[in-house]
């Protein structure tokens, strides 16, 4: 009986099985592993604190192309750019022979930029009030914008995305919005600030506004940045404490790790 030449038999006619794709949970895995090793590099000796001048940073290099990438996502405006240090200000605090001293709020270790949709339907009114350190109330009052908040890391290539707001205040500096969020509280305490906002804006809107992360997102990924997902900024970093200075409270996370503030 002839054998239809397409058609091997016995094992050396076997086909070698390809290895079986890498599962969800073995990509996070090989993920975490790959950001705990970055953390050990940047901090050997297992305390966080910041530890790379900016110039030695690969982010130096970097910075010129990320501004511009950033500013070409159409139908979007960069309306603030937070470099790692604050612009000092006159501190009466620390009065010096010729008057007060010019000081720094806080030190960063990270870029940060905030990107909005040029469409007035993610611009609001702001009418508040707030209480002062001193217990008085004062009005606010100055018109705001949903956008994205994105922050890159000096410590490693590392980029995390979080949707905020700016606010623009008449008689006060403005409310510049940050990677680490605000806390929003109501009457059942501590609210998910994604599914406020949500609540806060409508459903047309929030997905327009993840629109725009997700070419956030795309830019910096075509820039080598490894951008955390939620789950990840939040995984907290056993290995590591806080150093004197740091704002972190409790055991940090990797969003503490990579994106760290210190007085």
């Amino acid at each position: 009986m002839r054998r239809d030449p397409g058609v091997r038999s016995g094992r050396a006619g076997a086909r070698a099985k390809k290895p079986a794709a890498p599962t969800g949970k073995k990509r996070a895995s090989s993920r975490t592993a790959d950001l705990e090793r970055m953390i050990r590099r940047a901090y050997p000796h297992g305390i966080l604190e910041p530890v790379v001048p900016p110039e030695d940073s690969y982010l130096a290099h970097l910075l010129p192309r990320l501004r511009r990438s950033l500013a070409e996502i159409a139908g979007s405006t960069v309306l603030h750019e937070r470099e790692f240090e604050d612009e000092p200000y006159a501190d009466p605090a620390f009065d010096g022979d010729e008057g007060p001293v010019l000081v720094s709020e806080q030190v960063r270790s990270y870029q940060q930029f905030f990107l909005a949709w040029t469409d007035p339907r993610f611009e609001f009114e702001v009418d508040a009030e707030a209480v002062d350190q001193d217990g008085v109330e004062r009005p606010l009052r100055g018109r705001g914008t949903w956008g994205c908040v994105a922050g890159v890391s000096l410590v490693a290539p590392v980029a995390v995305v979080r949707f905020d707001s700016f606010v623009d205040l008449d008689e006060e500096p403005p409310d510049v919005p940050d990677v680490h969020g605000r806390c929003i509280e109501d009457e059942s305490g501590l609210v998910d600030p994604d599914a406020h906002l949500r609540k806060t804006m409508g459903e047309d809107r929030f997905a327009r506004l993840g629109a725009l992360r997700e070419r956030i997102v795309r830019v910096l990924q075509r820039l080598r940045l490894r951008v955390l997902s939620d789950d990840e900024a939040c995984r907290p970093v056993r290995s590591l404490r806080a150093a004197a200075g740091s704002l972190v409270k409790g055991t940090p996370t990797f969003l503490d790790a990579f994106f760290l503030s210190s007085l």
